[in-house]
């Protein structure tokens, strides 16, 4: 198999050498999406390079702190993650309802907002029917980006969680049809969108973490994280002086799960093990300002970067964005997905032996007090999360990812000069 960085070998991507450039990058209006490239686009900007953000409003602040230009729009989408756990059905009628949103309200504002044409789009999933609509229009290269486990030929993602019968599946179909045939596309470009990979994709976790990551050929760098170094000591954290354990307890940054918060308050309150649970940005799971007993703290939120380093064991939901941080800092996890792809995340880390995975129905405050002890006090299950961390980091995260998209780009400008 070739190796993924061979690609990028054959042109020079120092900063003197790559011309400076125009990337678009289109991402799903939720935090596990544009959180993952923050580190990247910093480094962009850095080196000269222009970055036109385009996503919804709600994350103006963490798009302009990069340095790079918002094309923002009001996002109608809802918190995914909040709530009980959501079935497949779920998952795809979000799906369908970001699809009508890319149709309806991103690819007008995009026209309307961007001065000019990008001579580079990068786009996620979510983000494709705009993404490559407006790429075709422009005649520009695209780069799909991977926050998630990602998908070839032999592995894919969407057949985990989907059946083609599903119903939302074949709205899906439908609503495609139509737009293809409102915009003058033969019927055949459909599949253009429902592929879902590029030519050129990149992936941000390691390959050791990817399912069937042997397959994955040179379309495909896998640039590991977008941890930031020193992320943490943006907002720092320690345990008490007195503290021999401590868990991290997360949703991620969308949660209303007032039951599962209040069943951790349960299952650790008094205990000898000292807990951080963050309960998401805004969230109204449990408030933040109740008097939890004295070994338990609560935020509404906290960077894990902040508590992880401290951290013997993690519970979370299994979002890509908080297992890859995990693991960046060696922790090994407790899973309780609330979604299928969150239970795709948890099989696979319990595959390689960096989690215990607990269904949210019927969870009991002895069963997720019983799972954190297990793996608190698994060694084994620490050494594979100490070896998976190494892989983490060697995959190179933000500067792996910049020099990827500058090779991409230097190879257009390559071709365009000898056509």
């Amino acid at each position: 198999m070739t190796d993924t960085t061979d690609s990028l070998d054959i042109v020079d991507t120092s900063a003197d050498a790559v011309p400076r450039g125009h990337m678009a990058i289109f991402a799903y209006p939720e935090f596990g999406h544009v959180k993952p490239l923050v580190a990247t686009v910093r480094r962009l900007v850095a080196r000269g390079h222009r970055v036109t953000w385009i996503t919804g409003d709600r994350y103006a602040e963490v798009v302009r702190e990069t340095g790079a230009e918002l094309l923002g729009y009001p996002s109608a989408r809802p918190p995914f993650s909040a709530g009980a756990t959501a079935t497949a059905a779920d998952l795809g009628n979000l799906g369908l309802l970001t699809m009508r949103e890319s149709i309806d309200v991103v690819i007008p504002a995009v026209e309307a907002g961007l001065a000019d044409v990008p001579d580079l789009v990068l786009f996620d999933i979510e983000s494709v029917v705009a993404a490559r609509t407006l790429a075709k229009r422009w005649n520009r290269p695209v780069v799909q980006v991977f926050p998630c486990i990602a998908s070839n030929e032999a592995y894919s993602l969407h057949a985990q969680v989907f059946t083609p019968d599903d119903a939302v599946v074949q709205s899906i179909f439908e609503l495609l049809h139509g737009f293809l045939a409102a915009t003058s596309q033969d019927a055949s470009e459909i599949w253009t969108y429902l592929t879902p990979f590029a030519d050129r994709n990149l992936v941000l976790l390691p390959r050791e973490l990817q399912p069937q990551g042997e397959s994955f050929d040179e379309r495909y760098v896998f640039a590991g994280h977008g941890v930031e170094a020193g992320e943490g000591e943006l907002k720092p954290w320690s345990p008490p002086p007195t503290a021999t354990s401590v868990a991290l307890i997360s949703l991620g940054t969308e949660t209303d799960n007032a039951d599962f918060f209040r069943s951790c308050l349960d299952a650790f309150g008094h205990g000898h093990r000292h807990v951080v649970m963050t309960l998401g940005r805004g969230s109204a799971g449990l408030d933040p300002d109740e008097h939890p007993p004295a070994n338990v703290e609560t935020h509404a939120w906290l960077p894990h970067p902040s508590v992880l380093p401290h951290a013997d064991v993690f519970v979370t939901h299994g979002g890509m964005g908080s297992i890859i941080e995990a693991l960046y800092f060696g922790v090994p996890m407790v899973v309780v997905p609330h979604h299928p792809e969150n239970a795709v995340n948890g099989e696979r880390l319990a595959e390689l032996g960096l989690a215990r995975v607990l269904p949210e129905a019927g969870l009991t405050a002895e069963a997720l007090q019983a799972a954190v002890d297990e793996v608190s006090d698994d060694a084994a299950m620490r050494a594979n999360a100490a070896r998976m961390s190494e892989c983490v980091r060697a995959a190179g995260g933000a500067e792996a990812a910049v020099a990827a998209i500058e090779g991409y780009l230097a190879a257009e400008r390559a071709e365009a000069a000898t056509a």
